[in-house]
Parts: C-alpha cells; sequence; structure tokens
C-alpha cells in the first residue's frame, strides 16, 4: 500500500554515511498512495431514480466470476435474489451455462425486463414449467430461459439495475430491469485475449453430517466435469470518425454422465457451449450527430442423452442474434435518437425421429436388462421468436423550467414452433422365431416385432403480436423539490388491453445535504405466449397390428389401425387483463465519510397475475376409433394470482485510498398464492382443504396465508464487496460476500395422521439454514512492456467452503464447497 520507503538506503547509505562522518543521518521517507482508488462494486446515488444500481466496467471486470454468468454480478445487490439451487452439484445444473435466474424486488425470474443495449432481451416463451425444463419431454423444448440473448462479462461496458422507483421509458415487467450495456469501440488500436478454467478437482465436494447419516458411507461417485473460458476482443480505429469493436467468447463444459446399472453403467460425456460474437462500429456524421451499427450473435447448444436410453443424443438451443441501427444526436438544448433492432432468437431441439421400446429377451433389445430397452427420440423440434423494433426518443431541456423526455415504440414479435415431420413412438413387443417380417418397420424375423405406436404429428404453430408504447417524463427542480414525474402507455394486440401506468417521483432537500424521496408508481407486464402454443397442438393418435398366421408363421406387415384417439389438453382464456404490479417506496439519502448511505423501502402488490384454473371442463368430442361421445380437458387461464413484496435496506457505498467498498443489509419478506403460470392458485387449492398442523386441524388456506415463497426469498441478507488495488496498480483484489440468514417455512412432512376418523396431511415448520457465501478474486500483472501485458487471474468461489444448504438426494448427496477457476489475460 506504501511505496517510497528504501529499505536499501536505509541500511547501506547510512551505514556508508556514518562511517565516512560518523554522523547518523537519518533518510528521507516518502509515503504516497500506490494506486488510485477503483470503482466500488456499484454505483446509487441518483436521488430521484433511487432504485438505480449501476455496475461500471470496470467493476464487471474485476467482480465477474469465472464461469462467465453476468447475472452473478447483481449478488451484491440489495434487492435481487437468486434461487436456493444456485450452487446445486446436479451434473445438468453443472453442464448448464445459461444465466442465473434472478428474483428483482419480489417479482417472479420470468417477469423481468431484459435489455443489450437497449434492445429488448425476453422470451415469450414457456421458460418456467417443469417441461420447460426437462430434455427429455417429447413436446417441449429445454432451452427456453427467461432472457432470449445474453453476452459474456469480457464484453460488457456496464450493467443497470432497477429495482424499484422506474421511470417511464421502461415498461413490460414487474419485477425490475437489467440493462446491459456492451464495451463501445475506442479512438486507439487495443486488443485483448483472456482464457480461463475449471474442473472438478479444483472444487471441494462436501457432504452434511445429515447426508452421511442418512446416506451412509458408501457415497456415489461425484460429478465428473471440466469447464472452458476463452475469447478475445480487437479495438479498430479505422478513420478519424469510424471505430470499430470485434469481440467473441466461447464457454464450453463437459460432463461425463453415467448410464443406468441395467443400460451396462458406462461414462456417457454431454457437452455444452455458449459463444458470444459481437461486432460494433461507431461513425461521427457529425460532430453531433453519431451513427452506431451493431450485431451481437450468442449461440448455444447443450447435449443431452438419458441414462436408460440408447442412441438418444439431443441438443437443445438457445440465444441467438440481436442486431441493430441507432442514430443519435446531442445537442445543447435537444438531444434525439432513432434505433431500428432485429432479434432473433432460436429454441430449437435436434433428436432421432423415432423411438423404439425392444423386448430385452428379444436379440434385438439385448443392450439392457429391463424388462424393455428403449432406443431413439422423440424427433426435431423448432421454436423461435422474432422482434422487430423501431424505437425513437427526444429529450429537451428548458433553460429554467427542467427536462422533458418523449419516446414510443413498435414492436412485432413473432413466435413459432414446428414439428417438421411426423415422429413415432413404437412399443408393444412380442418375441419368437416364427416372427416372418413382410416389413421393415420396427420388425426383425425370428426375433421381435413391436405392434404399436404413438404418432407424434407434424404442425406449424405461429403466434403473432403488434406492440407499441409510447411515454412522456417531466423532470423539474422548483425550490427544495426535484420531481420527476411520467406517463406509459402500453398496447399489445395479443391481450388487446390498453394500459396506463404512472411514474412519479419527488425529491426533497433536508438541514445537512440530506434527500428524502418518495415514490408512487406502477408496472404492467407483458404478453405471455405459452399457452397460445398450447391451444394448438394437435391430436393424439395410436395405432397397433396383429399378426396373419400361416403355416405355423406370425407374419406382420403395415396393417396398423387406430387404436385409441385423444384431444390434447387445452388451455382457454377469458378476456385476460394484463398483470400489473403497483408500488410505493421511500428512500432517505445522507453524505457519510468516504461516501453515501441510503436507506430505502419498497412496497409492491402484484395483481393479476396468471394463474391456470384448478379444474378443468370437460369439452366432448367424437372418438374416431368408437365413434362415441368423448371428453378431453380443457383449463381456463385466469388473472386470480397476486404476489405481495416487503423490503427494507441500508446501503453505503464509498472509497479510500487505493480501497472501494460497498456494503448494504436488506429484509424482504415475498408471498405469491401460485409457482408459476401454469399453475392454480394455492388459495383454490386450499380451498375446503384441512391439514394437521401444531397439534391441531386447520385450514390449510390459513396456513399459506402466513407463510413466506419458498425459493428467491431469503428474508435477510447481508451483501459487502470489497475492492483494492495494491503495488501501483499490479494487483488487484475483490473480497465480496453475501451473508444469508435462517429462515422457517411450513411445509407438507409427508406423513398422514388419523383425527376423528379422517386422514390429514401431517404439516411441519421446516428450518432452513443459513451460510455465508464468500468469494475472492485476485488479477496479478505478471508482464507489462510495450508490447502488452500478461495478467494472471484466480477467482474463488465459497472460500470459507461452507454448506449452501442446496437440496440434495441419496444419488447426489454433494453440495459446492470452494471452488476456483484460474486464468490469464493479455492486453494490448
Amino acid at each position: 500500500m506504501l511505496v517510497g520507503v528504501s529499505v536499501l538506503a536505509l541500511l547501506t547509505g547510512g551505514a556508508a554515511a556514518q562511517s565516512a562522518g560518523g554522523q547518523d543521518p537519518r533518510p528521507t521517507i516518502t509515503v504516497e498512495e500506490s494506486a488510485a482508488a477503483p470503482a466500488p462494486a456499484y454505483s446509487s446515488n441518483d436521488t430521484v431514480a433511487t432504485g438505480r444500481s449501476v455496475i461500471s466496467q470496470d467493476s464487471v471486470q474485476a467482480r465477474q466470476t469465472g464461469n462467465g454468468d453476468a447475472m452473478e454480478l447483481l449478488k451484491v445487490l440489495p434487492h435481487v435474489q437468486f434461487s436456493r439451487s444456485q450452487y446445486s452439484t446436479d451434473p445438468t445444473d453443472i453442464q448448464d451455462l445459461r444465466p442465473s435466474d434472478i428474483s428483482i424486488s419480489g417479482g417472479r425470474f420470468y417477469d423481468n425486463y431484459f435489455s443489450i443495449d437497449g434492445v429488448g432481451a425476453n422470451s415469450r416463451f414457456d421458460a418456467a414449467s417443469s417441461n420447460a425444463s426437462n430434455p427429455a419431454s417429447w413436446n417441449e423444448v429445454a432451452g427456453a430461459h427467461a432472457q432470449s440473448i445474453w453476452v459474456d462479462p469480457a464484453l460488457i461496458g456496464s450493467i443497470t439495475v432497477e429495482d424499484s422507483n422506474i421511470g417511464a421509458e421502461y415498461g413490460g415487467f414487474t419485477g425490475g430491469v437489467v440493462d446491459v450495456q456492451t464495451k463501445r469501440p475506442e479512438a486507439r488500436w487495443a486488443a485483448t485475449a483472456t482464457g480461463n478454467y475449471t474442473s472438478d478437482g479444483m472444487v471441494h465436494f462436501r457432504v452434511s453430517k445429515a447426508d452421511k447419516a442418512a446416506f451412509g458411507d458408501d457415497l456415489p461417485k461425484k460429478v465428473d466435469f471440466q469447464k472452458f473460458r476463452f475469447g478475445s476482443t480487437l479495438n479498430m480505429p479505422l478513420t478519424d470518425r469510424t471505430r470499430v469493436l470485434v469481440g467473441a467468447n466461447r464457454s464450453r463444459s463437459e460432463v461425463t454422465y453415467y448410464k443406468a446399472a441395467t443400460y451396462g453403467g458406462g461414462a456417457s460425456p454431454r457437452m455444452s457451449t455458449s459463444d458470444n460474437l459481437l461486432v460494433k462500429a461507431e461513425h461521427d456524421l457529425r460532430e453531433d450527430l453519431l451513427l452506431t451499427a451493431q450485431v451481437t450473435y450468442s449461440p448455444y447448444t447443450s447435449e443431452f442423452s438419458s441414462n436408460n436410453r440408447i442412441d438418444d443424443t439431443s441438443r437443445t438451443h438457445g440465444g441467438g442474434l440481436s442486431s441493430y441501427l441507432d442514430l443519435a444526436r446531442t445537442g445543447s438544448q435537444d438531444d434525439w435518437s432513432l434505433k431500428l433492432s432485429y432479434v432473433q432468437s432460436d429454441m430449437d431441439r435436434d433428436w432421432a425421429p423415432i423411438h423404439y421400446s425392444w423386448p430385452s429377451k428379444s436379440q434385438r433389445g439385448s443392450f439392457c436388462s429391463s424388462s424393455n430397452c428403449s432406443q431413439g427420440g422423440f424427433g426435431d423440434l423448432n421454436q423461435q421468436q422474432e422482434d422487430t423494433s423501431l424505437k425513437g426518443q427526444w429529450t429537451h431541456r428548458f433553460d429554467t423550467a427542467g427536462t422533458l423526455r418523449l419516446g414510443a415504440e413498435y414492436t412485432r414479435v413473432e413466435a413459432e414452433k414446428e414439428r417438421p415431420e411426423d415422429n413415432y413412438a413404437y412399443s408393444r413387443g412380442v418375441t419368437g422365431s416364427k416372427i416372418v417380417c413382410n416389413t421393415s418397420v420396427a420388425c426383425v424375423t425370428g426375433d421381435t416385432v413391436l405392434t404399436q405406436y404413438s404418432i407424434y404429428k407434424a404442425y406449424d404453430i405461429n403466434v403473432a403480436l403488434d406492440s407499441f408504447n409510447a411515454w412522456s417524463e417531466y423532470n423539474v427542480t422548483w425550490n427544495r423539490f426535484e420531481v420527476r414525474a411520467g406517463l406509459r402507455y402500453d398496447y399489445e394486440s395479443f391481450l388487446g388491453n390498453h394500459d396506463v401506468s404512472p411514474r412519479l417521483s419527488v425529491a426533497t432537500a433536508l438541514p445537512w445535504d440530506t434527500t428524502l424521496t418518495l415514490g408512487a408508481n406502477r408496472y404492467y407486464s407483458r404478453s405471455f405466449l405459452g399457452y397460445a402454443m398450447r391451444e394448438k397442438y394437435p391430436d393424439n393418435y395410436a395405432y397397433q397390428r396383429t399378426a396373419t398366421v400361416s403355416g405355423g408363421n406370425q407374419i406382420y406387415s403395415d396393417n396398423w389401425t387406430l387404436y385409441s384417439y385423444s384431444k390434447s389438453t387445452r388451455y382457454s382464456d377469458a378476456d385476460l387483463d394484463t398483470p400489473y404490479s403497483d408500488e410505493l417506496t421511500a428512500a432517505f439519502t445522507a453524505p457519510l465519510p468516504w461516501g453515501t448511505l441510503r436507506l430505502k423501502g419498497i412496497l409492491r402488490n402484484n395483481e393479476d397475475e396468471l394463474t391456470r384454473s384448478l379444474t378443468a371442463d370437460r369439452v366432448t368430442y367424437v372418438d374416431l376409433v368408437t365413434g362415441k361421445t368423448s371428453n378431453f380437458m380443457d383449463y381456463k387461464v385466469s388473472n386470480d394470482g397476486h404476489s405481495r413484496y416487503r423490503g427494507l435496506s441500508a446501503e453505503w457505498a464509498g472509497t479510500w485510498r487505493n480501497h472501494s467498498l460497498a456494503v448494504n443489509a436488506a429484509w424482504t419478506k415475498t408471498k405469491s398464492n401460485s409457482e408459476t403460470y401454469f399453475d392454480p392458485a394455492d388459495d383454490q387449492e386450499a380451498e375446503d382443504s384441512f391439514i394437521y398442523f401444531n397439534g391441531r386441524v386447520t385450514s390449510e388456506a390459513e396456513i399459506i396465508a402466513r407463510n413466506r415463497r419458498l425459493d428467491f426469498n431469503t428474508p435477510w441478507t447481508i451483501n459487502a464487496a470489497l475492492t483494492s488495488r495494491w503495488w501501483e496498480d499490479r494487483i488487484t483484489t475483490v473480497l465480496q460476500g453475501r451473508w444469508k440468514a435462517d429462515f422457517d417455512r411450513i411445509q407438507d412432512s409427508g406423513a398422514n395422521i388419523t383425527v376423528g376418523g379422517v386422514s390429514y396431511d401431517v404439516w411441519e415448520e421446516r428450518h432452513y439454514k443459513g451460510w455465508l457465501d464468500l468469494g475472492l478474486n485476485v488479477q496479478a500483472k505478471l508482464v507489462e512492456t510495450d508490447f502488452g501485458g500478461l495478467t494472471a487471474e484466480a477467482r474463488i468461489t465459497n472460500v470459507l467452503d461452507a454448506l449452501p444448504n442446496t437440496e440434495t438426494s441419496a444419488s447426489n448427496p454433494y453440495q459446492m464447497g470452494r471452488s476456483v477457476w484460474l486464468g490469464l489475460t493479455y492486453t494490448y
């Protein structure tokens, strides 16, 4: 921390002077800072936009974790919650390279607004139901994510997060806003190249005492994996007016799975790959007129293979393409911009077109020891979303009467889901030496034949909507008050609702340079297209065939006849309203030594959230097999969902010499009466339902009213990030921690009790332990010459090797302890 103290001069120079003249001169000691203060983890000092936090480029580069998940940078913020399963050691979670799901101010993880350079990056597909995360689903793609496009932290210039008191510019959310700005090209030649690596050998897998007692010493094999992350950037000033930035990054995970014992138990490696390619060009048409063009390509691929099937490796896709052309003018009193953008997200699946279930006692099915042996897959699915948008903004600064901002945007959203060809699943095997095949379909002469198939009909579903919004915002300072008053209008043709949301924030100056800010705002969500897709799924058909007996032989041909027919479950709606959130906020800001203190409270009521009806209407139709009347289930989509969020936080951020520190503490509580849009409301399920809790029979609805949401809802958190620069900026260290407190929740124990001749589920209060998630990043400059510099990096998570208290099982009792990423970065 201190330089200028010459130990050599003290020992040698002083001794020489003493021997020459017999005197003992005191050497001059100079004390100075070794480096400038680094950027804080985030800044949040706007007295009107009290919910805004900005993570700078320097903070992004210093604080990012090795895995390249930009959302983990948001852990330092008080009103951002992560899933309890984030540190899961399940192989599929380790393999997954997509960004973490987050909840902002109690909102659903799929109800935030994400944008990259002001271009929306939000999926309209199902990203929350169990099928949406199941790569083995026959008719759903597991590639959908709340973010349709994402970028590697190495390409990020800044991240702005709005958790409350959000201006009229943003809409389409009931959670929060995450606006990622990519790096801008600079007027100098520069290049970087970086590489990072981790593996199972660099992770300490922990097993809790409770799991050791429950599962014994004979524990299963730990997950075997390795991860790579590498990339480069090139900054090119082509002319005095034209600058270009090119960046490319790749993250890759390789995980070894093992087949079931009945399938030989052999190793089955799988891989996921996340790529980022960024090309951004800026051209100065005039000194006050800038033209920007950008293309971001971020494809994602993940492999899947079941442990009890062969020849079934599937590949799901995610990510996609985002591009825009922006013309912006900055004047003395007026600014304006016009942006044309196009985003195409790809959520396809590549899978074998036919599935077979062979009898294991046949020669054809001898590859496993189960009664039936599975082979193949359930066919390709194409799933894409295209957003084409035109957005304009204008700002006028009055001489003495404040600032007026206006904006409008039109977006065309087109979503498509397609099964390009019929796919088949064959089953009901018959074996015998007398089998004769007059067909090549699922039949082996003298061995086995499959006598039934289900057909998954080809389909092409297209759903489109037009979205329009317009907003205005006026900022004015009057006397001791600063006022931001806004109004936003949203319309989407899918729901057909005209939604108007007022936004108001008022700040008043108090003594000692303190400020009190009050806000009242309404936010509307956006349309979800998952129900519309499922409404158009084709009907279900199954066929069978029988043998013709001739000369003692069983002759099978393609004499298939319809065996069963049914209609898929439907989801219908009745004039749905747009889900919305009403919010009240209060914030107190005060200057303190070396920084700023902010106390903030958020109260949110989310209403009209989408839920599914508890029971379905039985709709009659004519069965094609029996000719009789049959029924299919028609669930209703309603606005019966709601959530409540209460949050209090205290934040301080500042710098001192070569250190910056951000620390905050938060108390939050979130209640929701449903899990996702495909679930019924809890109060409907609990109606007239009774359970046994705390020694008595009580209403399940009463317990639900007391309970908190299980996930994304840690009640107490303390976050801190200390960034320091040492030895004339040669070494940068970041120590960041997130403490999550214990909490209790009432839930079903799985046991039953009989009271008065009636059986009840026994509910109990379960205790969830808290833990301290401490991370350490160290960057050390090894070489610095005219030809560039080389920096070594170590990024360590869970430094204290604590138990994250994630869900475990007998097949995977491990929890993620201390883990390390190592890397090198070359900068020119």
